[in-house]
């Protein structure tokens, strides 16, 4: 029986009689969803009956209120009485109100554990539990996992676990745990909770699985030791990290053992901190020490002895090069230099385009020219225009000094020998002149050595003395500072702690904001009291705005990765009214909550963004929302989409600078959207950032794959050229111009390892780079979140074989950009006046030439068909001769025929050329070792398809450096010459890497950089009589110049 109306039932609602009350109330439940609206006008009535605790049928009157508010959309009334029916809901039903009301509990107790409010209600527990317990009796565990997670539920965690070890599936279980961790958890104290019972899950898997195999090591394991390392560098635990690796040492005997052991040490080497490393190694080595001494009965050594007198095995000595981080350095310097794709021709069109006298344009093309050649050792720009690198003066001839650190970075062995001619000399006092290009050399120093390079501690002291004999000599003080900052970063030492406080009360401006950042560099990510209280006290003292400002970064860098654990210092920081140290509590957030995405980071960030009055600080907030949104950079587009159209100019800014963070070599089209309208914005600094951002999203793109590629490239080159377009937006095309190119086109920007986790030089290097807005030399620190985009493959001694793998992709997907061409202008054709009566003559000789033209072809006509007559009349004789011989011939007919189907040949062949030359590409590629591989060409390589090497550690990602099992051993070797320290860079030397070639191939190789570095191009003096007739243009250019101009203020005036 169909219904009509629900008005009979509610009508039953009204009866004194209890019972035909819970009559009306079970009829509608049964037809609440198809008339919830007429019920709508009945709600009070219903929600009296459902809070009625006598009432027999409350629950289910709670349910129909419940669903009545369901439909209206109002979710927490919903959720509100489907509670007070809880035992009327099967949590087992599939139709949108379950799944809606489910959803709801779970993210109003996650909201509830989160606050650890008291006043919980229980039922909502109760949900979850219930939940948690179908999905793991289904084998469902991953949603139980996020559920634990979020709502800080351990006990959630461990079940899900050892449901997955019974059901077999621990492996995926785990990888997956171990990357919801970073997103998912709410404070970092409950995470390292987390880390540890991932961390005991795998161990338990592989004791488990050497007990099967005898006390053997396999390849069985890989992923396990791979994940269980993974898990201890996200804890920052070096010392578990250290006793896996030491396991595996103990294994060593093994082949596989040895060759996973050095894969999971390349693996730290590129995911884990220096100081991090650091620490792992010492543990290694006194934990070997100690085995060695116990099998030994023989004292333990200390960790200086344990080469000599405990003679550790080789492998230990293999593994701690790796860990020093020198071994990684030499192979990817190796790959950038063979490997360099940088166009010159690019940088040469934008050089003439400029106006050379420009400081701000002089300045933005170096550092671009750095940026495009980071950590390729090619300096051939500046050698081939060193009359033009000259006229860089005071500051900018610092930055340019620096941007040869960018160029030359990992090349640590001969940093010193490479900065030779601009270092400070030993004898007495340098010019004034020279002290900026000294101090720059100092700076340069330190980009070199900077984060886990491989450096033995050398260059941290020797910038030590640099910086107590630099004197009054803030220049030098700056230089040696920032350079200090970079070769001990998140070091941690307090020597260098005091060297740096000591410049900071200096009260130097120069010096001071340089001293202040360095301190947070080297003791990022400690949260030191003292420090932050010492720092802290001496902002409010000092009247410099410079030390202010250098001060708040170096306190946003303290806190790095501290979340909550900061919260009291920003809080206190956003109160003050200082808008410096407000701006500093901008970076605070970003720096503390980087890639957490915490939703009270971001609410925070929001309210300042909108509520602050200084447009400095308002930048700041909108520009940190990308580091706490980078792992989600949908949610930043989300966030900012409305703030890119903000009335102020800054916000503007702001959310241009974070889409280029949070999105930066994604090719995010929505993305780009926003940053489109902000390209031709009104204000030159929006511009300019617009520039910069949609270069780092496109960074590495090809224009198979991202068409938008190509066009940016044009457009930039465009705005260089305009000489309509000021100079703060042209800086911004010439640094996009650097950074669509990084590292010879081999590079990538990221804020994260290629394990996902937050990669601590990245996100350092991107805010410092942000600060060029105050000085322009700080954009050099863009080169440490610039990441290498490679394959490198080494045998078991760590040299690079010839091994070749499969990209499943068409070539063109992932190509290089083809080479910049510039456009010939047309030189324009004269125009001649011609009067009327020679138009007249004009016309008359046309149709004189067209009338003989008709009369020669008639002619030829006539002819031909003279011709054909002539030809059949043949034919038919020869046709009679050969009848009266009783044959037929056909040569003539074959010929004929030949001929006509060799025309049509010839006419077909010319009609499919062009189709012939679009004739579809491959659908793979072979690649060759070393080899560049982008990001998103990760999930379609194929290690397979090489017949002796496989990798020993088969992942997901197998990108950077890999480890490869030989199967055929006792074979002799091809291996792959080194290039970047046998030739000296930067003098046109083949670099395409192609492991093919002959000369790339050697039969042996000593697997070290050569001796023969490359040479630094001639230092270079400016000339003061140029300058004098230069000043009247100089004084017109835009008054956002670097300090390097002479004038000693901010590098950027707002307008």
């Amino acid at each position: 029986m169909s219904i009509s109306s629900a008005r009979s039932f509610v009508s039953l609602l009204s009866e004194p009689s209890p019972a035909l009350q819970q009559a009306g109330v079970d009829q509608l439940l049964k037809i609440v969803d198809d008339f919830w609206f007429e019920l709508f006008g009945d709600i009070s009535r219903l929600e009296g009956l459902a809070e009625d605790t006598s009432f027999a049928g409350a629950r289910h009157a709670s349910i129909i209120v419940s669903k009545i508010y369901y439909h209206l959309g109002e979710l927490p009334d919903a959720l509100h009485y489907a509670l007070g029916g809880l035992d009327l809901l099967d949590f087992t039903a599939t139709d949108l109100y379950t799944k809606t009301i489910v959803a709801s509990a779970i993210d109003s107790y996650v909201a509830s554990r989160r606050k650890n409010a008291d006043d919980m209600d229980p039922r909502l527990e109760r949900i979850v539990n219930d939940m948690a317990k179908r999905d793991l009796s289904t084998g469902n565990v991953r949603p139980v996992i996020g559920v634990g997670l979020e709502s800080n539920r351990l006990d959630l965690v461990k079940e899900a676990l050892a449901a997955a070890r019974d059901q077999g599936t621990v492996a995926e279980v785990l990888s997956y745990a171990v990357s919801l961790t970073n997103d998912l958890s709410s404070t970092v104290t409950f995470k390292k909770a987390v880390l540890a019972v991932i961390i005991n899950g795998y161990k338990a898997v592989i004791d488990g699985t050497i007990a099967r195999n005898g006390g053997d090591v396999d390849a069985e394991l890989a992923s396990f030791y791979v994940g269980v390392v993974q898990a201890h560098v996200a804890s920052d635990d070096a010392e578990g990290a250290a006793a896996v690796l030491n396991e595996l040492l103990s294994h060593a005997d093994s082949v596989d053992a040895e060759l996973l052991t050095y894969q999971v040490a390349f693996d730290m080497a590129d995911n884990a901190t220096q100081n991090y490393l650091s620490r792992a190694r010492r543990t290694l080595f006194t934990l070997s020490v100690a085995k060695a001494a116990e099998a030994t009965k023989a004292p333990a050594a200390a960790e200086g002895e344990a080469a000599g007198e405990a003679d550790p095995p080789s492998a230990l000595e293999v593994v701690g090069e790796i860990l020093s981080g020198k071994t990684s350095t030499a192979l990817y310097l190796e790959f950038l230099y063979r490997n360099c794709k940088a166009d010159l021709a690019i940088l040469n069109q934008s050089m003439k385009s400029l106006d050379g006298r420009n400081s701000v344009t002089h300045h933005a093309l170096v550092c671009s020219n750095a940026i495009m050649h980071a950590g390729t050792t090619r300096d051939t720009f500046l050698r081939e225009n060193l009359s033009w690198l000259g006229r860089a003066a005071n500051w900018a001839k610092f930055s340019a000094t620096a941007g040869l650190g960018v160029i030359h970075r990992g090349h640590v062995k001969e940093s010193m020998k490479l900065l030779e001619p601009y270092l400070p000399g030993d004898g007495g006092r340098s010019s004034a002149s020279a002290q900026f290009s000294e101090g720059g050399s100092l700076y340069a120093l330190g980009l070199i050595n900077a984060g886990g390079t491989g450096d033995d501690g050398s260059t941290v002291d020797y910038l030590l003395s640099q910086l107590a004999t630099a004197g009054a000599s803030e220049v030098l003080q700056h230089g040696a500072s920032l350079g200090l900052g970079c070769s001990a970063l998140a070091s941690g030492r307090r020597d260098v702690y005091e060297a740096l406080k000591g410049a900071l009360y200096s009260d130097s401006a120069v010096a001071g904001e340089a001293a202040g950042i360095s301190i947070g560099l080297v003791m990022l990510g400690t949260g030191d009291e003292e420090c932050v209280r010492e720092m802290l006290t001496y902002a409010h003292e000092t009247k410099h705005e410079k030390i202010i400002r250098g001060v708040a970064m170096g306190l946003a860098l303290i806190q790095y990765g501290r979340g909550e654990d900061a919260d009291t210092l920003i809080d206190q920081l956003l109160k003050d009214s200082d808008p410096l140290l407000r701006y500093g509590a901008a970076y605070m957030i970003a720096m503390a909550y980087a890639g957490t995405s915490a939703n009270p980071a971001v609410a925070r960030l929001l309210h300042v963004a909108v509520s602050d009055v200084d447009d400095n600080v308002r930048r700041a907030a909108v520009t940190a929302l990308g580091f706490v949104l980078c792992r989600h950079p949908k949610k930043l587009i989300a966030a900012v989409s409305l703030l890119s159209e903000s009335y102020n100019a800054h916000v503007r800014y702001g959310a241009a600078a974070a889409l280029g963070v949070a999105c930066a070599g994604s090719g995010s089209p929505e993305a780009l959207k926003l940053l489109d309208k902000l390209l031709d914005d009104t204000a030159d600094y929006v511009r300019q950032i617009a520039f910069i951002a949609c270069s780092m999203i496109l960074i590495q793109a090809s224009p198979a794959a991202e068409p938008k590629s190509e066009e940016l490239r044009k457009k930039l080159g465009e705005r260089v050229a305009d000489r309509r377009e000021p100079a703060i937006a042209k800086m911004g095309a010439l640094l996009g111009q650097g950074i669509i190119d990084a590292g010879g086109r081999n590079t990538t920007l990221s804020l994260l390892t290629r394990a996902g986790e937050i990669r601590l030089p990245g996100v350092v290097g991107m805010a410092l780079f942000l600060q060029h807005w105050y000085w322009f030399p700080l954009v050099h620190m863009v080169a440490l979140s610039l990441v290498p985009t490679s394959v490198v493959a080494v045998n078991r001694n760590l040299k690079m074989p010839v091994f070749s793998f499969k990209s499943n992709a068409p070539p063109s997907r992932f190509a290089y950009p083809p080479d910049f061409k510039p456009v010939e202008r047309k030189k324009a054709e004269k125009v001649t006046a011609v009067l009327s009566f020679g138009k007249r003559t004009a016309r008359l000789q046309e149709k004189d030439e067209e009338r003989e033209k008709a009369k020669e072809e008639r002619l030829k006509k006539a002819q031909a068909t003279r011709r054909v007559a002539e030809a059949g009349a043949a034919d038919a004789m020869d046709t009679a001769a050969d009848e009266a011989d009783g044959t037929t011939s056909a040569k003539g007919s074959k010929a004929s025929a030949n001929l006509i189907e060799s025309s049509a040949d010839l006419a077909k062949d010319e009609k499919d050329d062009g189709e012939q030359k679009a004739e579809d590409e491959p659908s793979f590629e072979i690649l060759h070792n070393p080899a560049r591989a982008v990001p998103k060409q990760y999930a379609v390589l194929d290690f397979t398809v090489d017949e002796r090497y496989s990798l020993i550690a088969p992942r997901g990602v197998a990108t950077g450096i890999v480890v490869l099992r030989d199967s055929k051993a006792d074979e002799p070797e091809e291996l792959i010459g080194l290039k970047a320290g046998g030739e000296a860079a930067g003098e046109g030397n083949d670099a395409d890497g192609d492991a093919a070639n002959a000369d790339a191939v050697a039969a042996d190789s000593d697997g070290e950089l050569g001796d023969d570095a490359p040479e630094m191009p001639e230092p270079f003096e400016f000339d003061a009589d140029l300058e004098d007739a230069d000043d009247d243009k100089d004084n017109n250019s835009n008054n956002n110049a670097p300090d390097g101009a002479g004038e000693g203020g901010d590098a950027m005036a707002t307008a």
